[in-house]
């Protein structure tokens, strides 16, 4: 069972090393696939889905806002969820239309997906 340090007024634990293997693996494996995703991602737009809350009082929501706004501004299709419940309701496609229900897909269809 792993310890939890997360308490009020305690610090985080720190990392461990990695065992010798782990980082064999990560070196020969991870970092190469993570080095050419992050190409193809730089290379073509990607459909991100942005994830948080959206009262506009909440500091997240203004991370989300601005997060959304940068990976714009980097030339990807990133959207909110209030945007995109909005957009697929105008389709009126019928079916089951609650806002999870919008979300769910839309989250299902992104390459990508952050959450605040």
């Amino acid at each position: 069972m792993m310890e939890d340090n997360t308490g009020k007024g305690e610090r985080p634990p720190s990392l461990i090393p990695k065992t010798t293997k782990a980082r064999e693996y990560h070196e020969r494996y991870y970092l190469p696939r993570s080095v050419k995703a992050i190409g193809e991602i730089n290379s073509e737009p990607v459909s991100i889905f942005v994830c948080g809350p959206s009262e506009e009082s909440n500091r997240l929501t203004l991370k989300k806002l601005n997060t959304i706004n940068e990976l714009r501004r980097l030339g990807h299709d990133a959207n909110s969820g209030e945007e995109l419940v909005s957009e697929l309701k105008a389709l009126d496609v019928g079916g089951i239309r609650t806002a999870n229900v919008y979300e769910n897909i839309a989250a299902a269809q992104s390459e990508l997906i952050v959450v605040f």
